[in-house]
């Protein structure tokens, strides 16, 4: 009696320790998973602040480039100080951020945006304005025109035959700079400051009224012990950095980062509300919570039910908590199936424990535990499982037979294996979904106790529901939902490891699926859905899992360790003919690298490679669509939905791709040279007034009387309906022979009268 008392005593001990192990696993899982979605809520604030500042940066370049030319233009009209000049002034219509223009002179005078002189000795200096060169104001001042506003000034010098003769300012006002920037993932949700650095002051604040300076924020309550002034200190040394601080305004904390911009020592910085930066965060956190509440409830349940055992069942218990103790960290270390299925073919007397894993009705994964020698396990994965035991109809009856039977097979168990008796049960999830099979062969012995099979089986339930939940959990930031490859996150953090790590012989393989853009307006997205998947299946099955991606719509890339360029060849034949046969195609493009010292050099490689095959492609059904066999693209048979696909691939072919609208004298940019983007620009979008300037700056003066027609829109339209392609061949000023070709775009009519443009160099300079 007092021997059945220690073992009783010995049990409640070992199941409660087991609880508390368990839950602490809970716990603790539920701490890492709160900490890693915290950290890409960080990564997600810092990238965004970081791409904004980039923007920043880029639309200042860009107000440069464009100054660039005015002064060009004005240089080229002969003297700064002239009615032309006051004309381009006055002209001038707001594009981008800058608002105005102004002209600074030699004799210290400023000609204004309205054409008048203002006199700025002792507050510009010609002198030391042409020593600056060009520049950006790195902080707000007064305006000369308009005296109570606060701008920035980006200056330029006009510079004739190498002298400077004057200097060119665009005026960008303060108070406008907020409606041009909106932070990334976060919509109005955000503050955005742009701070100077040497003065601390705030040129732009989106979320108060006045702008202030770094100092003030000396009141706000910092989190992350941090002090005001270390943040001031970073800013001025150009340090990048989190800060965590208490908002009276939105009463709670603000998130911010804060990042040098690379113009003068502006850097900027994004504030975020907690609620919005961590939303992600909190979601998985409350879903954490409900993951501990359910396994309270479990143990709890569990532990009133192993109370109720009466003490002849001891024995049994004790061999079920070591089942448990085996596999409640299997979804980290699924070899833990098998040895779990050792304990119980031990219990049970058998020769050899199975348990097949069960998904959708296919057989996903079997698992086996066998004494017999040379055990060799076929998994029949993907296979339909076919209950075909006799009076076993998978509804958690467990069955015992003592006959000859070979139909175990069709659950993963060898073909030439002897069974002379086995028990079975079905196994269920906690939603009572058909999850498995759990079963002995081949007792030593008729076992009375084969309810232990049904016992154990909840328990091989929990440990497929913990696999699952901890694949989906891994899953979460790396496979993309609709074809199961990895996504673009997983392809980004791959190229960091390129590059931090040598690999060698490395080659990339970018693949575009063609014409998903037409099979989803003719059919459906279903239907392109059903395109992705196909192609992902194809990559997959020659290119492993693991190293295949799915970057964007129509986008996928794989990479190669090792493998000669012949063995990917092949590869890639084969993931095309299978792609054919499903009447699907692909474009694609290979690059290779002895190192992987610069990832993103060789991946880019490989989209050209793509484009170039791409091109060929398009090419090809354009001949094909084309009855009298010319294939250049004035002939080309396009459908409407190729027509932007079809423009972008053959971009590096041509010089320039233009959508002309005559009604409004629009354009839809395709390819566009960067010289001409800021024509366009200039003209505010208007198509003559920048093929206007082409023709003055770069076509050969003896051409321009053959150009004169294409500027009469009426003219062209005459052409195109009778059936003719307008078209002309010219010289460049550069002395390289170029050809222009005008074609109706596919929904041309009376009410959208749109119409394809197209420059082609013909000849390059030898």
């Amino acid at each position: 009696m007092a021997v059945k008392k220690r073992k009783i005593s010995k049990f409640v001990a070992v199941t409660m320790a087991i609880f508390v192990v368990l839950y602490a696993v809970v716990f603790s899982t539920s701490l890492y998973v709160q900490k890693t979605a915290e950290q890409q809520c960080y990564d997600t604030l810092r990238k965004s602040t970081e791409n904004l500042g980039k923007e920043i940066k880029n639309n200042i370049y860009s107000n440069q480039e464009q100054l660039e030319i005015i002064a060009d233009v004005i240089a080229s009209r002969g003297n700064a100080d002239s009615e032309q000049t006051k004309h381009i002034l006055k002209s001038y219509m707001t594009r981008g951020q800058i608002s105005h223009l102004e002209v600074l002179l030699p004799d210290n005078r400023v000609i204004t945006s309205d054409g008048n002189y203002a006199d700025v000795s002792g507050i510009l200096s010609y002198a030391e304005e042409v020593e600056k060169g060009e520049y950006v104001s790195p902080n707000s001042t007064v305006d000369i025109s308009h005296g109570d506003k606060k701008v920035l000034k980006c200056a330029v010098p006009i510079l004739k035959s190498g002298k400077t003769i004057g200097i060119l300012y665009g005026i960008i006002e303060v108070d406008s700079l907020p409606t041009y920037y909106v932070a990334e993932s976060y919509a109005e949700n955000a503050s955005i400051y742009l701070i100077d650095g040497d003065s601390g002051d705030f040129i732009m604040d989106t979320w108060h009224l006045s702008l202030g300076n770094i100092a003030d924020w000396s009141n706000h309550k910092v989190k992350n012990d941090l002090k005001t002034s270390e943040i001031d200190k970073d800013i001025k040394s150009g340090k990048n950095g989190y800060l965590i601080g208490y908002s009276e305004r939105a009463k709670e904390n603000m998130y911010s980062y804060y990042t040098p911009v690379g113009i003068n020592n502006w850097s900027v910085m994004l504030s975020i509300p907690e609620s919005t930066v961590m939303k992600i965060a909190w979601k998985i956190k409350q879903a954490m919570y409900v993951m501990a509440v359910i396994t309270v409830i479990i143990i709890v349940a569990y532990f009133l039910w192993l109370l109720s055992l009466r003490k002849k069942d001891i024995n049994k218990v004790e061999y079920m908590l070591e089942v448990e103790k085996s596999l409640f960290d299997a979804h980290k270390h699924t070899e833990n199936v098998d040895n779990t299925l050792g304990k119980v073919a031990d219990y049970m007397k058998a020769e050899t424990a199975f348990f097949t894993k069960v998904k959708n009705g296919i057989i996903d994964e079997v698992y086996c535990w066998s004494n017999k020698e040379n055990f060799d396990i076929n998994a029949a994965e993907n296979r339909p499982v076919k209950v075909v035991i006799p009076g076993f109809n998978g509804d958690g009856t467990s069955m015992k037979f003592g006959k000859k039977l070979y139909n175990l097979r069709d659950y993963g168990l060898p073909y030439d294996y002897y069974i002379d008796s086995y028990i079975v049960t079905s196994v269920y999830d906690v939603k009572k979904r058909f999850v498995g099979v759990l079963g002995v062969v081949n007792m030593d012995k008729v076992w009375k106790n084969a309810d232990y099979i049904e016992n154990v089986a909840g328990t091989f339930s929990l440990a497929v529901n913990n696999i699952s939940s901890y694949q989906s959990l891994r899953e979460m930031g790396i496979i993309d939902s609709l074809t199961g490859l990895l996504n673009r996150n997983c392809f980004e953090q791959t190229i960091e490891n390129l590059d931090k790590n040598e690999y060698r012989n490395v080659a990339c393989v970018y693949i575009d699926a063609n014409g998903l853009h037409n099979i989803n307006n003719r059919f459906g997205h279903e239907a392109g859905d059903n395109m992705l998947k196909a192609v992902a299946q194809a990559l997959q099955s020659k290119f492993g899992s693991d190293k295949t991606y799915r970057i964007g719509g129509d986008e996928f890339v794989a990479f190669t360790f090792g493998d000669s360029e012949k063995q990917i060849e092949e590869n890639i034949e084969s993931i095309k003919n299978d792609i054919e046969k499903q009447g699907y195609s692909i474009s694609y493009g290979v690059s290779f690298s002895e190192v992987s010292t610069n990832a993103e050099r060789f991946i880019k490689q490989a989209e050209r490679n793509m484009l170039d095959n791409k091109y060929s492609y398009y090419h090809k059904k354009s001949v094909e669509n084309n009855k009298d066999g010319d294939w250049t693209i004035s002939k080309a048979n396009i459908s409407e939905h190729d027509m932007d696909t079809f423009l972008s691939a053959v971009a590096s072919k041509f010089t320039g791709g233009y959508i002309v609208n005559f009604d409004d004298d629009t354009v839809r940019v395709i390819y566009v040279p960067k010289f001409f983007k800021s024509m366009l620009k200039i003209t505010n979008g208007k198509f003559k007034e920048a093929l206007r300037m082409y023709l003055n700056e770069k076509v050969d003066s003896k051409y321009h009387r053959n150009y004169e027609p294409f500027f009469d829109y009426e003219w062209i339209e005459r052409q195109i309906q009778e059936g003719n392609v307008p078209e002309i061949e010219f010289e460049r000023t550069n002395g390289e022979l170029a050809k222009m070709q005008i074609i109706k775009a596919p929904d041309y009519s009376e009410n959208h009268r749109e119409t394809v443009w197209i420059f082609e160099t013909i000849k390059e300079v030898e």
